[in-house]
């Protein structure tokens, strides 16, 4: 089956190929260019389209129009002869495609490329530092083959919000650190004490926040709480939660989540904030507090997050849930008796034979039977409502 549908896709592959193809050879046809020889040339559909695109533009095709160049080299001839700039000598200085096409773009964009035509920047850091030559800004604070293109990019977007950035623009601080930096003097905040004491930029980005607000945690980051910590400590004093006294470095982050969550709602979180449980539970056992549910009858450990999740279902809807809430049952199980459960508490009532007996007896006796035929009444008080109206109905007939 899975070779069947390999070759399927192949063969669709190819499809679209080939009328990709032919519609260039459409085009060039259209443009009355030389469609033999290129087709005798073997151009396949992406070159054959830089072909089109030169012709289309009025440029000397001739020039690059060569099988040994891939398409995206022919693009990069055919951008260059467009823009009307020399890429030539950059080609044989053995610049990679990648690198010319930020050389060329540079040229065209009338700068001097000076800066970054080297060959040891990858094209990604020629990027950052054409951009910034293109703003005006002072590339020199980044331009170094010894910063990665991320950590260069942080340098840019600093220079271009007007921030001084000499405090981050060093190597070792990787561009995660740099960016809440960054981040901090714009919006003068003090981060530096913290970034010298090494923390990563997940941890800055959480004291940062927090500093910026008026709030202080960075006791819980000396203590060693992680980032994901941080950010729940963080939102639980912003929102005026005692969140101390359930702190603990073994919960994960999603786990102090419910606990916030749990303290922000005003339910009872020491049924769950036992360290048995994963943030899974933690969550089906907030939701049945705050509706209110008996959940003591799921908060046992060895039942997984969707058991728990079914039970509480079933009690929002009701239901006796103690009839499948048992560790056997997997989660799809109780889903079923779950749903069967609920089907029968939503048919139709019907009348018991007894109580049909009794609206029988009342209809042949000539009462208005409208006030006990009703499922909820029960046999016994139709029998009494029976015979009291059987008696008015004697008295009112005498």
């Amino acid at each position: 089956m899975g070779q069947l549908l390999e070759s399927k896709n192949q063969y669709e592959d190819l499809l679209i190929e080939k009328i990709s193809h032919d519609n260039e050879i459409s085009l060039l046809k259209d443009l009355h260019a030389d469609v033999e020889l290129y087709e005798s040339l073997g151009f396949d559909t992406a070159q054959l389209e830089e072909i089109r695109k030169g012709i289309e533009a009025g440029v000397d095709v001739g020039i690059y129009a060569k099988p040994d160049f891939q398409w995206f080299e022919m693009e990069e001839i055919r951008l260059s002869l467009e823009q009307g700039v020399s890429i030539s000598e950059y080609a044989k200085m053995g610049f990679d495609w990648m690198q010319i096409a930020e050389i060329r773009k540079g040229l065209a964009a009338g700068i001097s490329v000076a800066a970054y035509a080297d060959k040891d920047f990858f094209s990604q850091q020629m990027q950052e530092i054409r951009i910034g030559l293109e703003q005006g800004l002072d590339v020199s604070v980044y331009a170094k083959k010894d910063l990665d293109w991320f950590q260069m990019r942080e340098i840019r977007v600093g220079l271009e919000e007007g921030v001084d950035v000499t405090p981050y623009a060093r190597q070792e601080y990787d561009h995660l650190v740099m960016r809440e930096f960054r981040k901090a003097l714009k919006e003068h905040v003090d981060l530096e004490p913290y970034v010298t004491q090494g923390y990563d930029g997940a941890i800055l980005r959480e004291l940062r926040k927090a500093l910026r607000a008026g709030i202080h945690i960075d006791n819980y980051a000396v203590e060693g709480y992680d980032a994901e910590q941080l950010q729940e400590i963080r939102y639980a004093k912003r929102e005026q939660l005692d969140i101390d006294s359930y702190l603990s470095q073994e919960y994960f982050g999603t786990q102090l989540r419910e606990i916030r969550l749990g303290l922000k709602s005003g339910v009872n979180v020491s049924v769950y904030t036992t360290g048995e449980y994963n943030w899974f539970q933690m969550r089906e056992i907030r939701l049945g507090l705050e509706e209110d549910l008996d959940v003591s009858i799921y908060t046992r450990p060895l039942l997984d997050w969707k058991q728990m999740q079914e039970i509480r279902l079933g009690l929002e809807d009701g239901l006796d849930a103690s009839v499948y809430a048992k560790i056997p049952y997997s989660p799809e199980q109780m889903r079923e008796i779950r749903l069967d459960m609920l089907r029968e508490q939503q048919a139709e009532p019907e009348f018991s034979e007894e109580q049909k007996a009794w609206i029988m007896k009342g209809l042949e006796a000539g009462i208005d039977v409208s006030s006990y035929a009703v499922v909820s009444c029960s046999p016994e008080r139709m029998e009494q409502m029976y015979q009291q109206l059987l008696e008015q109905l004697h008295n009112n007939g005498t």
